[in-house]
């Protein structure tokens, strides 16, 4: 005899309290780590599948796609397969879309979806980058190594090239265009529905108070050299002025 175990469905109050708990933690996260965006999609997901409410329910509650919710309540799926099924610790760094790339490696054949929940588990055990959790600053450095030229560059170009994640490459990207990250300075354009980027590198700016405080004492030295006679000027010193001058310079184009 077999036995049918009914979830429990969230009432509207109890759902619209948790998701106001999130909402309260979480805010707004785009400009902040791949760490932080993961945490906030597995809360979401975790909300959704435990809700008990069909696609259509939360479709319309969200405001969003029913192929949106489909993804977020397979992600929330497993993570309760991997809590209770075959107990692994979710990568602090595992999003929605990171999820989603290995499930589309796993057997689309295979109807089961445990199944292939355990092929995705494989996968995150044999990807390198999941357990990397500073890896947004090597991404940085390669971002600013190969791109940052002033032309127009493909999402998926960038990808490519610098071989990272496409969560962890647009969650960086974004930090570079919010807050000037990796010294930059980054534009956006749509492309189809992707997008494109212009990355630059920002001109340091050096205050007219310090270029003052710091080479008009030096300048001041050189004049005073200058009103000397051949036979008083003093060479050696005029060199050291010059040094301390071109030492200030290399400081301020670093």
């Amino acid at each position: 005899m077999s036995t049918t175990v009914l979830r429990s469905v969230m009432d509207e109050a109890e759902y619209e309290r948790e998701r106001q708990r999130l909402t309260d933690l979480y805010g707004s996260v785009d400009a902040k780590s791949v760490e932080v965006i993961a945490k906030r999609d597995q809360a979401y997901a975790a909300l959704y599948h435990s809700s008990g409410w069909t696609q259509e329910r939360l479709a319309e509650k969200e405001g969003k796609s029913r192929i949106w919710i489909q993804y977020r309540l397979r992600f929330g799926r497993f993570i309760t397969f991997s809590a209770n099924v075959t107990p692994v610790t979710i990568a602090q760094n595992l999003t929605e879309g990171r999820f989603r790339s290995y499930w589309e490696r796993t057997d689309k054949t295979e109807p089961n979806d445990n199944v292939r929940f355990r092929e995705v588990v494989k996968l995150m055990e044999q990807d390198v980058r999941l357990h990397k959790p500073h890896a947004s600053k090597t991404i940085g450095r390669s971002i600013m190594e190969q791109f940052a030229d002033g032309e127009w560059h493909r999402l998926d170009t960038i990808i490519e090239r610098i071989e990272g994640d496409e969560d962890d490459v647009t969650s960086v990207l974004k930090n570079m265009q919010d807050h000037g990250a990796n010294k930059s300075i980054v534009e956006t354009k749509p492309y189809g529905a992707s997008k494109m980027y212009r990355i630059m590198r920002q001109e340091k700016m050096i205050s007219s108070h310090e270029l003052a405080t710091k080479l008009s004492p030096l300048i001041k030295a050189l004049l005073e050299e200058g009103r000397k006679t051949t036979a008083r000027m003093s060479p050696p010193t005029v060199a050291r002025l010059a040094s301390q001058i071109q030492r200030l310079l290399d400081e301020w184009s670093e």
